[in-house]
């Protein structure tokens, strides 16, 4: 047998072992001289199932011929990192469809509800001053607050959610109640105007609104000059986990709709991947062979 065949076998079978060593179900990766590739192949919905949901991109109420494909890759980016860091799912598919359309595919999740509840929210948050007010959580202030001049009846929004800081806003459990709670710090000169506010305004109420809705309005005991927390009343740790994220990845630029949702089973077995194997196993032989 001439040396070059000998080589081309030799080659047929460096590559076949590479092959079956990156396909193992277990395989260790490769991890060399500070190189790490765990070498994992990507399951989609078709190998592990999960939920799959299709959301319409709509214009704020106020301004109903906005621009939509400029805010694409915005809206986008930021459901990803809902998405990987809010449901620990990095498989995840997010893509355009049509003009104002965006697929997401969440391969292996079981709770939909809890991945509508953080996806389909915009994620506007603001601090409202309703003075010697308290609103009961879930109204609907829609319409009602202003930034400058403020009409009779309507509330100043005083902070908003950009002006917090991201890495401060947590999911955590109130030592004197053991209910869950967010906690969250503003960043540059609001975090000490955030201070000046609530230290003026002792004995008034912290109103806090979510999409316009009602999440917290509470009696400011004393001035906050650091950490300040949102109960929303009787919040499961879920639901706290889900508002954390939502905080901590900033408001989407145009709101959205659900427009179709649905939990999608494996439509490849572990049959079917068996016969993949046997059936790659017999081509990597005859091309040994011939």
């Amino acid at each position: 047998m001439h040396r070059r065949t000998y080589l081309w076998l030799l080659f047929i079978v460096l590559l076949a072992a590479g092959a079956i060593f990156v396909d193992l179900p277990k395989t260790p990766g490769v991890h060399l001289a500070g190189y790490n590739n765990s070498l994992a192949v990507k399951q989609g919905l078709d190998l592990q199932g999960g939920v799959q949901i299709t959301m319409q991109v709509l214009c704020p109420t106020g301004h109903p011929n906005c621009s939509i494909d400029p805010q694409m890759g915005a809206i986008i980016d930021n459901l990803n990192r809902r998405i990987s860091q809010g449901l620990a799912v990095n498989d995840a598919v997010v893509r355009k469809e049509g003009g104002n359309r965006i697929l997401i595919q969440l391969p292996d999740i079981q709770n939909e509800q809890q991945a509508l509840n953080l996806l389909g929210t915009t994620g506007e948050m603001n601090i409202i001053n309703t003075g010697s007010t308290p609103l009961s959580i879930g109204t609907d202030v829609t319409g009602q607050t202003c930034t400058t001049t403020c009409a009779s009846g309507q509330y100043k929004i005083v902070f908003t959610g950009a002006q917090l800081n991201p890495s401060s806003i947590s999911a955590a459990i109130d030592s004197s109640t053991n209910q869950p709670i967010v906690q969250f710090e503003f960043q540059g000169g609001a975090q000490d105007a955030f201070s000046t506010y609530t230290q003026n305004n002792v004995g008034n109420f912290l109103t806090i609104t979510l999409d316009n809705k009602v999440i917290e309005s509470a009696t400011i005991n004393s001035q906050i000059t650091g950490v300040g927390q949102i109960s929303g009343g009787n919040m499961t740790i879920a639901q706290a986990q889900n508002l954390a994220s939502l905080l901590k990845y900033g408001a989407l630029p145009l709101p959205l709709k659900v427009i179709d949702d649905s939990q999608v089973a494996p439509t490849l077995g572990q049959q079917a991947l068996n016969d993949s194997w046997i059936a790659g196993i017999i081509g990597l032989g005859m091309v040994m062979i011939f």
